[in-house]
């Protein structure tokens, strides 16, 4: 996530330590704001948003991979 948003291929070590707190963060929030009297545990809501990212990637990479070789 952090090499998309800065562009480059080798990601600096600042831009992937504020992309992951900004994302449990994020998650935090999500978690507490999501059903106002209940609570959801970070963990569900970071694994959840993250297991998303990772279905993303995965399909965008497959995409490329059957667009090369037609």
């Amino acid at each position: 996530m952090a090499s998309w948003l800065t562009g480059s291929t080798s990601v600096p070590l600042l831009a992937s330590t504020g992309v992951g707190a900004a994302a449990t963060v994020a998650a935090d929030l999500i978690g507490q704001h999501l059903l106002a009297p209940f609570q959801i545990s970070v963990g569900l809501v970071a694994a959840a948003l993250g297991g998303m990212y990772l279905l993303l990637v995965i399909g965008r990479r497959s995409a490329k991979e059957r667009r090369a070789a037609a």
